[in-house]
């Protein structure tokens, strides 16, 4: 069974464009929620004659994600959609993440082509109704972990590393390829702890 919802509005004009169809259907999808935050929170706040943290120069190109990477590298994912059917030459202020480097990737977040700055933003051009990912380069790459131990039982293994103090989060990647570059195919998980238990890896496993 199939559930089907209506959200629906007059407006002047002979297109969904003109009646801004598009933002109306954003908006009913993922209403706008406020949230109290009861101290001041770390971080590099925002820049308070702007008031945002990222800068998009046409209303039709949207940020649909802004995460970190879960796959393929470092830094943080930047993902615009177009929205009206209109090629757009666009440009995108990032001052706030202060990138020292951006990639173009694929939508599964492979690098594909450096994009220059411009000063503190990027310019690109995209297709009607299209997609353009980016990756955000921030600093400098923490070093690879150390101290890999893995202990296999009979439902599992165990995989631990050597702290990092300061980092993050880790990514964990798996492959019978011992020389294997890690990647979207052999991404399994992102943990803030120094170890993950894989209970797919386990005492007795074989292949061919």
């Amino acid at each position: 069974r199939a559930i089907f919802q209506y959200s629906l509005r007059g407006h002047a004009g002979g297109t969904w464009q003109a009646g801004n169809a598009q933002t109306f259907g954003a908006e009913t999808a993922s209403p706008f929620r406020a949230s109290v935050i009861a101290a001041a929170q770390p971080g590099q706040g925002f820049n308070a004659a702007k008031g945002q943290f990222i800068g998009v120069s046409h209303n039709n190109v949207v940020l649909t994600a802004a995460k970190l990477a879960e796959a393929n590298g470092e830094g943080i994912i930047l993902r615009f959609n177009e929205i009206m059917g209109q090629a757009t030459a666009v440009k995108a202020d990032l001052e706030w993440f202060a990138p020292t480097a951006v990639m173009q990737t694929d939508l599964v977040e492979n690098n594909r082509t450096p994009v220059a700055l411009d000063g503190t933003g990027i310019a690109f051009t995209i297709p009607p109704f299209g997609f353009k990912t980016f990756r955000l380069i921030c600093g400098t790459p923490p070093p690879p972990v150390a101290g890999i131990t893995a202990t296999f039982d009979a439902t599992g293994c165990l995989v631990a590393w050597t702290d990092q103090p300061g980092a993050a989060c880790f990514e964990v990647f798996r492959s019978p390829d011992g020389n294997f570059t890690p990647g979207t195919g052999s991404y399994v998980a992102t943990v803030s702890t120094n170890h993950y238990y894989d209970p797919t890896v386990k005492t007795g496993l074989t292949r061919t």
